[in-house]
């Protein structure tokens, strides 16, 4: 009232002041004049008037439009519903959803109802339908607006999608961090900026064997260490970074404290005393000026692969001691020992074909084997004989060496896979042979020799067939007609011939045992059955 009242006053000076600027001669009565002036000072008054109402009209336009301009590019949506529930205003630029999502209807329902019945202002989260049937979620905020007998509820509701999203997703990050954070398989502890105990996870307890109450605000992580191990990391680090280092937790957190990673290996020592060795990880913590405000320590039992270590450690001695044994076997084998590629080049080979070529292994690895031969095309071609045929023994073949020896070598080849039965290349030998075909030579001379010998011998026995037998057959022959002659031969005569007759019989048998082992070595005795009485045997 007094905002109108001091408006009304104004507009009346303003008329006064107007009609005193063009006043005319009055009339003589001094009543008259008072009524024209006051006509006068309404008269400019209204016209003042009409003229701030047409100016506000305006202004109320311009407000009108801004007004309408923003309801209905809004960022959000505005809606009137009646008490039927019935659209009554709506701003149109957006699409607008007309019905809620089915699984939503009963508690957008309940909500409105609620708006009525309470009269207050309210929201809820729900799923609406777009026209072209997509949906998204809405965060509606009811007004319960009442003119004269009529109700009515404004609502306003936001796109809430975006949100929802980013909540789901924070949802399952969270999710997954809690996760990680509660899994038993990782030590997960946090300290303060000092290094006390704050948080103690569910790994943390069945890797250590305490509880969460038992530590929490009571310790920290180097007393669960190994203090030995823990001053030698002290050490270690003022070394380092030549500064003194204290051992405790500060050399368990120093790197992390500066923003170095830091990831290292710890002997923990469990409640009931036992040690195992852990990798432990360690992460400072910071608030949003970058200010420590504790540390995260993630653990885990490094107990398993310790022991895969130790037992891939043994494995690789082992395979090491097999390969040293191997190759042991290969160079001392006196054969020079080769393996070739499916292209005849060479992959390996042993310190006798290093002598025999007279060249170093690196200058032999890589190259043809066909190179090292008198006769390339055939090494190549025993390369490929064995290729098709899968093994070739003694084929003979020349070595050149570098200063231009030459060996013949017996070659002995097979070929050989990998594990999954993939042809990889061939093995070959090649043995020296050049002492062996020496013996060989000496032995064919030998035996010419003994053909020879064997030929003379069997031109002596033939002679002692003929030679000697036949004039001792007469000598024998003769001898026995004298003893048997008339007149009979003196004593004396007689005992001279029976030594010559007995000396004769003596080296017929000689001779007829010496023809006799002539024809068992020619493989021609022949052997009589006689009958023999047991008596005599």
């Amino acid at each position: 009232m007094n905002e109108k009242r001091t408006v009304r006053d104004t507009l009346r000076r303003e008329a006064e002041a107007r009609l005193v600027s063009a006043s005319q001669p009055l009339a003589s009565s001094r009543s008259a004049e008072e009524l024209l002036h006051e006509l006068q000072v309404h008269h400019i008054e209204l016209k003042m008037q009409n003229d701030k109402l047409r100016k506000a009209q305006v202004i109320i336009e311009e407000s009108r439009d801004r007004y309408v301009d923003l309801y209905d590019f809004a960022p959000i949506g505005y809606l009137t519903l009646n008490r039927d529930a019935l659209i009554a205003e709506v701003n149109l630029n957006r699409r607008f959803a007309r019905l809620v999502a089915p699984e939503d209807h009963d508690r957008w329902h309940r909500q409105f109802v609620s708006v009525l019945q309470h009269g207050d202002r309210q929201s809820c989260e729900l799923a609406l339908q777009r026209v072209d049937g997509s949906r998204f979620y809405a965060q509606l905020d009811y007004l319960h607006k009442k003119v004269r007998d009529t109700s009515s509820v404004r609502i306003a509701f936001t796109d809430i999608s975006a949100r929802r999203q980013a909540e789901e997703k924070l949802f399952k990050a969270n999710a997954l961090q809690n996760a990680i954070f509660n899994s038993e398989n990782f030590s997960s502890i946090a300290t303060d900026a000092k290094g006390v105990i704050q948080i103690f996870n569910v790994g943390a307890e069945r890797m250590l064997g305490y509880t969460a109450l038992e530590v929490v605000n009571k310790v920290t992580p180097d007393d669960l260490s190994d203090p030995q191990e823990v001053v030698e990391r002290a050490k270690t680090l003022s070394s380092e970074f030549g500064m003194p280092i204290n051992p405790g937790f500060e050399a368990l957190a120093f790197k992390a404290s500066r923003g170095i990673e830091d990831i290292y290996e710890l002997t923990k020592i469990r409640r009931d005393g036992s040690r195992f060795p852990a990798v432990v990880s360690v992460t400072a913590l910071r608030d949003a000026q970058h200010a420590i405000i504790g540390y995260l320590l993630i653990g885990t039992d490094n107990t398993a692969r310790k022991q895969i270590e130790t037992e891939r450690a043994l494995l690789d001695q082992r395979l090491h001691e097999q390969q040293f044994y191997t190759r042991s076997l290969i160079e001392s084998n006196i054969d020079a020992i080769i393996t070739t590629d499916l292209s005849g080049f060479i992959t390996d080979v042993n310190q006798q074909m290093v002598a025999l070529t007279g060249r170093m292994r690196h200058e032999l690895i890589g190259g043809p084997f066909k190179d090292y031969f008198t006769d390339p095309e055939r090494a190549e071609a025993a390369i490929n004989m064995v290729l098709s045929e899968k093994k070739v023994t003694n084929y003979e073949l020349t070595a050149r060496a570098m200063d231009g020896k030459e060996t013949v070598v017996s070659y002995s080849a097979a070929t050989f896979y990998d594990r999954n039965r993939k042809l990889q290349g061939v093995f070959a030998a090649a043995r020296d042979v050049t002492e062996r075909k020496r013996l060989d030579q000496e032995l064919e001379s030998a035996k010419l020799a003994a053909e020879k010998a064997n030929l003379a011998k069997s031109d002596f026995l033939s002679s002692m067939r003929h030679e000697l037998r036949t004039p001792l057959n007469s000598i024998l022959g003769f001898a026995q007609l004298l003893e048997a002659s008339t007149p009979p031969p003196t004593s004396t005569q007689i005992e001279r011939l029976r030594q010559i007759i007995k000396a004769g019989w003596y080296l017929l048998t000689l001779i007829n045992e010496v023809l006799d082992l002539s024809v068992i070595e020619s493989g021609k005795v022949t052997l009589s059955r006689d009958p023999v009485l047991l008596i005599y045997c």
